[in-house]
């Protein structure tokens, strides 16, 4: 969900929320509040910018009159604006539902533009619809603020109270520019032809050669693109030994699945620290004992009549291994305090007794955590969870960090930051992805790990994908994740 205005450029809930919401009847009733909260928001800052341009008033003033109009206009006149409000709306509503696929935005034309423009199919497409969508909602807009003009032009005087300073000197303004621009361009045709521009004009040339040939070339991907199950899959209830089993059935590379620790420090696969959600217990996971945590029932959303046990790590890496297709586990630990070490080698010992090093792979908001499982492992792949839509990725600090992939959550994947990924050698994954227009976007990016709830539809892309475009481009061409130096 995206609000947008003139005055407040982007406000987006990342899907992962909104994914998160709708699992609950109390989530997708907030999902739908908060939305008529937005678009009521929008209509009553509809006439603020035209007062603070037209009548150079102060945003809080501009907020009171806009509201006034609203009240003041004939029933006519507001019909129209309404009629026009709507009309943007579905317009918008619409475009949504023929292009699924995430917008460009600024950041995506950076250094980089030209190297997109060639390499990426992803980024030519969505180039042109830009272009496309540029172009409609410029006139479109233009309409919209002519239409808006002219309906509170009746009962309103938009004129600014104070005329500008300058009004009246316009002649000798233009005069001065003028004479300016003459005498330039006079110096300029002087100096043109002289030699120290000649060679600074081939040092350009130089200097773009230059930069062409250390920013075109593309380096090749690690592997090829991984199908993993998020929490198992849908099948069956989150993060249990159903869910994950029915994902093997598809023939998933992998299953993330999220592991804390019980309060005797036993690694448990559950995502909430809170058991409320699932089990309707307002207890903590670090504030109960694995016999008391198993004693519990848990559901969720989509299998509102099916219970089951919260499964221990060490029964879902039994369970992996006496699967029919082998399928492996992307771990995702969930730290909870300070319990990082015991955590981490809580899971490390697990996996090794169970000799599953070769097929599982480690990941975790808390960077230290999984610094500690490559620190005991360094063979073993290990990966940073970037999360969230506040600000931007510090790049400073993200290359630092000794890791073997990156999981992007979906509003922080960007051509820029696959781009700078793959040319470190690091693959992106991206979670959690429904739709399979964006499915196919990010394969054309060059993401090479898909995590999502239904993982026959991300396989079904990924297979797609790879027919159509080959896998020569990928290094590592073996099973599971690149090993033995590769």
């Amino acid at each position: 969900m995206v609000y947008i205005n003139s005055l407040v450029p982007k406000i987006e809930i990342p899907r992962f929320i909104l994914g998160e919401m709708q699992r609950t009847e109390i989530g997708t009733a907030g999902n739908v509040i908060m939305k008529a909260i937005f678009y009521v928001l929008y209509l009553l800052l509809f006439f603020v910018p035209i007062y603070m341009v037209l009548r150079q008033q102060e945003w809080k003033n501009g907020v009171t009159e806009s509201v006034k109009c609203l009240k003041r206009l004939k029933w006519r006149n507001r019909m129209r604006i309404f009629a026009c409000f709507g009309s943007w709306i579905a317009v918008q509503h619409g475009l949504t539902l023929y292009w699924r696929r995430n917008r460009l935005e600024n950041k995506d034309f950076d250094i980089y533009f030209y190297k997109y423009l060639i390499y990426s199919q992803a980024f030519r497409k969505d180039f042109l619809f830009w272009i496309f969508e540029a172009i409609l909602f410029s006139a479109a807009m233009a309409v919209c603020i002519y239409i808006t003009i002219t309906c509170i032009m009746s009962c309103e005087n938009l004129h600014a109270e104070v005329s500008p300073v300058w009004e009246g000197d316009s002649k000798e303004i233009v005069f001065i520019v003028k004479k300016h621009w003459l005498q330039w361009k006079e110096r300029w045709s002087k100096r043109i032809h002289k030699k120290r521009y000649q060679t600074a004009g081939v040092f350009l040339c130089i200097a773009f050669i230059v930069y062409a040939a250390s920013n075109f070339y593309q380096v090749p991907l690690r592997h090829k693109p991984f199908v993993i199950g998020h929490r198992g899959s849908i099948y069956g209830i989150e993060n249990t030994v159903k869910a994950v089993e029915e994902a093997d059935k598809i023939g998933v590379d992998f299953a993330e699945i999220d592991v804390q620790l019980t309060k005797d420090g036993v690694p448990v696969v559950v995502h909430d620290s809170n058991l409320w959600r699932l089990a309707k217990e307002p207890v903590n996971v670090r504030d109960l004992t694995l016999d008391e945590i198993q004693a519990l029932t848990v559901s969720d959303f989509s299998h509102k009549d099916e219970t089951a046990k919260i499964p221990t790590l060490e029964e879902m890496l039994s369970a992996a291994k006496e699967a029919p297709n082998q399928i492996g586990f992307l771990i995702e630990l969930k730290v909870n305090g300070d319990e990082r070490e015991e955590l981490a080698g809580a899971v490390v010992e697990l996996v090794e007794g169970y000799d599953f090093g070769e097929k599982a792979m480690f990941m975790s908001l808390d960077y230290l955590s999984v610094l500690s499982v490559k620190e005991a492992h360094p063979e073993w792949w290990t990966g940073y969870c970037i999360f969230g839509s506040s600000g931007e990725i510090d790049d400073t600090v993200l290359w630092k960090y000794e890791i073997d992939f990156i999981a992007a959550e979906e509003n922080q994947v960007s051509n820029r930051l696959v781009t700078q990924a793959r040319e470190r050698g690091l693959p992106v994954y991206v979670w959690t992805v429904s739709d399979t227009d964006r499915m196919k976007q990010y394969l054309e990016m060059g993401v090479t790990g898909l995590i999502g709830d239904v993982p026959d539809d991300i396989k079904e892309v990924v297979e797609e994908y790879n027919q159509k475009n080959g896998t020569t481009m990928y290094e590592w061409q073996g099973e599971g994740y690149p090993r033995g130096g590769e």
